[in-house]
């Protein structure tokens, strides 16, 4: 009788958004220095924790106030028709409309300011 040998393979599987890394940082605001990491494809940033993937203490910002989108290693942010805007290197976002992020890009959402960044891991 032969013995039968299986190996075993196991699959790793990479991180979110691999080979990138991206990440929100609050840099003003009542939750400065909180730093996010995107970790799916769609995260909405907002006032109600039960509403939002990253909940920003701030009067000024809406429950559902604005969605970062990741596709492949490109990221787009949209505003969902908040009450007080999103504004993007000082500029408003139109409602609904995504707006390409480069690394560096400045997101003020009510009164609490973010930077977008993004690294890619080494090959």
């Amino acid at each position: 009788m032969t013995k039968r040998t299986t190996d075993i393979v196991t699959r790793i599987v990479p991180p979110f958004g691999a080979p990138y890394v991206f990440i929100l940082a609050v840099i003003q605001g009542t939750d400065r220095h909180a730093v996010y990491r995107l970790t799916k494809k769609e995260t909405i940033i907002g006032a109600d924790p039960d509403l939002a993937d990253f909940a920003l203490n701030d009067s000024q910002v809406s429950s559902r106030h604005a969605m970062i989108r990741v596709n492949g290693n490109m990221v787009s942010l949209i505003d969902k028709d908040s009450t007080n805007g999103t504004i993007l290197n000082e500029n408003p976002v139109s409602p609904g409309k995504p707006n390409r992020l480069k690394p560096g890009d400045e997101i003020t959402i009510g009164r609490t300011r973010l930077i977008f960044m993004s690294s890619k891991f080494r090959d």
